[in-house]
């Protein structure tokens, strides 16, 4: 009988965690994000910030490991040396030329059908990131890292891979 109620107990425990959802990142940073469009170092790792408007926000060094920012509004947003690793930015608009990812690591970011069109990308980290269908439409590269990336029209382009 203590057994089975254990037993009981234990399922009723598991499932409450598969309905919670999970707290990614620093819960005050995203507030501080929603409610004041600046947050420099921020920690927003794995948030869901998909479908928000992130225009002229602040985000410089902020720490964006695969967050979903899926349809944000991100133009004029400054993403100056962000960690983007493994982020989606599918469907996003950052295209309007004030928006700088410089220096940012986009290493595995999708930034699938996205709006980049002069994004600022100088000395960008793009090994591995997803640009299909995206709009690159006079975006600035200088100085950035090519290796395994995606481009828009499917094509791969390696021009910084280690030998």
């Amino acid at each position: 009988m203590k057994r089975q109620l254990f037993v009981n107990i234990g399922i009723l425990l598991a499932s409450f965690v598969l309905i919670v959802p999970s707290q990614a990142g620093n819960p005050e940073d995203l507030e501080r994000v929603k409610n004041t469009k600046q947050c420099p170092n921020c920690d927003l790792s794995q948030a869901d910030l998909s479908n928000m408007d992130l225009r002229l926000t602040d985000l410089r060094r902020v720490n964006f490991r695969e967050a979903n920012l899926q349809g944000s509004d991100l133009r004029g947003a400054n993403l100056r040396g962000a960690d983007l690793t493994g982020s989606n930015f599918s469907g996003a608009d950052l295209g309007d030329g004030r928006t700088s990812l410089a220096d940012a690591n986009l290493t595995e970011a999708n930034f699938s059908n996205a709006n980049l069109s002069r994004v600022y990308l100088y000395k960008a980290n793009l090994t591995d990131a997803n640009f299909s269908g995206a709009s690159l439409e006079s975006a600035m590269f200088s100085g950035a890292i090519f290796c395994r990336t995606i481009m828009p029209d499917g094509e791969q382009k390696n021009d910084q891979c280690s030998k």
